[in-house]
């Protein structure tokens, strides 16, 4: 099976995403606007393309997902899957969907590095695939400022599954690439550069 993954769309549709089974989102997909603005948009521009991916779809949330965590309740029903802190099966493979990340300001699905110990303590060992928003630490998380946004915790817990195959990130932009972890691969497939500007291509996985 083909996966198409991305990650921190910021509110654009990109067009060139190519043919997959299933797609993938990492997080921060909503546009910066207020939440009437991101509502509208959700019914109408991120309706027609998802409808025109044609395909399942499985979103992660984001520090930019504030309406999703403050008033879950207003958004519409759309064609995709939003998940948070739970496993579902993918052709088999094990797959743990979780939006945290460390604070850095007023976002939305921020907890301390303690309480993110707890939230990963809950993923199951038999996990394979986890699409965390945030980085493990040291891997695809060194920002233009020599600042390491990852998450120690998410290293630890990794450690522990002993079939987990691939970490699925983004949050930080300019991280965007391969890199590994033991035998794990660690893919931050964040589609915007530093400045916002899209400037990466999706990432394709076979499972």
């Amino acid at each position: 099976m083909k996966v198409c993954v991305i990650s921190d769309t910021h509110g654009l549709l990109p067009e060139n995403i190519p043919d997959s089974d299933v797609l993938i989102h990492c997080g921060d997909f909503t546009p910066h606007a207020n939440f009437n603005n991101q509502l509208n948009w959700l019914r109408t521009d991120f309706r027609l393309w998802l409808e025109k991916l044609n395909r399942p779809t499985y979103i992660n949330f984001g520090n930019h997902e504030l309406l999703f965590e403050k008033f879950p309740y207003l958004v519409p029903p759309l064609p995709c899957k939003f998940l948070k802190d739970q496993q579902i099966d993918i052709s088999g493979e094990k797959v743990w969907f979780s939006p945290w990340i460390l604070p850095i300001g007023e976002w939305a699905f921020m907890r301390e590095e303690p309480q993110l110990d707890l939230i990963y303590s809950q993923i199951p060992d038999n996990t394979t695939i986890i699409v965390s928003h945030c980085p493990p630490y040291n891997h695809g998380d060194l920002t233009i400022h020599d600042d390491k946004i990852g998450t120690k915790s998410l290293v630890k817990h990794a450690k522990r599954m002993k079939k987990l195959k691939y970490i699925l990130t983004g949050h930080c932009h300019e991280g965007y690439g391969s890199y590994k972890l033991n035998n794990i691969n660690v893919l931050n497939c964040s589609l915007l550069n530093e400045n916002y500007k899209l400037t990466n291509l999706p990432t394709i996985i076979e499972i």
